[in-house]
Parts: structure tokens; sequence; C-alpha cells
């Protein structure tokens, strides 16, 4: 059998474009709300959360359905940023990514 690339293995977890732009849209909400339930601004959040002014604006940006370029696009965090902005606003990662009840 040739390996197309296409084959899975059991321990692998395939998840769709939409399922990743529901959680990361859900994420953004939440980090947005958060920030602004605690009065803080983009720069306060980046500071506390060690990131950079730019990388808070473009996660917030992920609530939206269109970047900045008008273009549906697929983020692709990286867990310890999102442990940093978790960090920064002092909730529980978990609170920003759970599900919609």
């Amino acid at each position: 059998m040739t390996d197309t690339g296409d084959e899975h293995s059991e321990d692998q977890v395939v998840v769709d474009d939409a399922e990743v732009l529901r959680v990361v849209r859900r994420f953004a909400r939440r980090m947005h709300q958060a920030r602004v339930d605690r009065g803080m601004t983009q720069r306060e959040l980046s500071k506390a959360a060690g990131l950079s002014l730019g990388q808070v604006h473009r996660i917030e940006r992920w609530r939206h359905d269109r970047d900045a370029k008008g273009e549906t696009a697929i983020p692709n965090p990286d867990m310890h940023t999102l442990w940093a902005i978790a960090d920064g606003l002092g909730v529980d990662l978990r609170t920003l990514l759970a599900e919609e009840e």
C-alpha cells in the first residue's frame, strides 16, 4: 500500500476548519469581553501577558468573520500565547475555550 498522506493514525484527531474557526472565535469573543470587563486596554493586556500589542490586536480580531483584508482566515494560535492571555486576564484558560452551554 502506498502512503498518500491522506491516512491518519489511530491517535490523530482530525478537526475541520469550521470547528477550528468556531473555537478561536469563541476564545476571541471571551478574551475581548474579559478585557473590557476588567477595564483593560489592549496595551495593558499585552504588557500583562508579555505579548506585543499587535499580537493582542490580531487575536481579538479573530472574533470577526473576516480578517483586515476581508478574507476568511483560519488562525493557528500557539498554546503558549493562549495561556499568556488567560494569565494576563487572570482567568483560567478553560473559561476562554469552554464550549457554550
